[in-house]
């Protein structure tokens, strides 16, 4: 009886997790991002430019790696995005508008207990000018901090949960030159945005 109790708690739990994937999926696809799914493993060096609290948290590396360049698990889908992004940014398309969002787990081990987390994130990110109402594109407009807060905001807003976000300026800095906002849901920090440095870019 617990062994069918347990079950099927699990299977309601996994059902609604594929549901709030896909209605988080439609809500990101309806607002003109792609969706890109990445590997699970990445690298230390790109990790390294996105992690915050390195002395608290260490990446998990694999004892058998596929290549030097896939030997940790991935501490955040950020590295992966940016990749995804600065892969499809050319002089040729730096005129355009990139828009790509991901859900999927990341990982890491705390250094004090050595337990390991295992966690699901939600990223997007986007880059290119400002369109216009007739979907044409403005000459100097380019995105900014205003229109990364105004998604974020609609987001909340779509789960009815927008009266509840706040935005708080962050004095933690990436090596990337990230300029950083914390994002607070109930008094509670769930998360970050901000704008990243044009030396990634290039």
């Amino acid at each position: 009886s617990f062994n069918l109790v347990k079950s099927n708690v699990y299977s309601y739990i996994e059902f609604n997790k594929r549901k709030i994937h896909l209605s988080i999926c439609n809500y990101f696809t309806s607002r003109g991002f792609c969706e890109v799914i990445n590997y699970s493993f990445t690298n230390t060096l790109v990790s390294k430019i996105f992690l915050i609290n390195e002395n608290i948290f260490s990446f998990l590396e694999l004892r058998n790696p596929m290549s030097k360049n896939f030997n940790i698990m991935r501490v955040s889908l950020l590295p992966g995005i940016v990749l995804n992004l600065l892969a499809n940014y050319s002089k040729n398309y730096s005129t355009g508008v990139l828009k790509f969002f991901e859900l999927g787990k990341c990982f890491f081990q705390c250094n004090q207990t050595g337990i390991i987390f295992e966690f699901n994130e939600i990223v997007f990110v986007f880059s290119g000018k400002l369109l216009s109402a007739d979907n044409r594109l403005y000459e100097d407009d380019f995105f900014s901090y205003q229109e990364v807060k105004k998604e974020i905001e609609c987001f909340f807003s779509f789960y009815n949960l927008g009266g509840f976000v706040e935005f708080f300026h962050s004095e933690t800095k990436f090596s990337a030159q990230l300029f950083l906002f914390k994002i607070r849901l109930f008094k509670k920090s769930v998360g970050f945005f901000g704008i990243l440095s044009n030396k990634i870019m290039n």
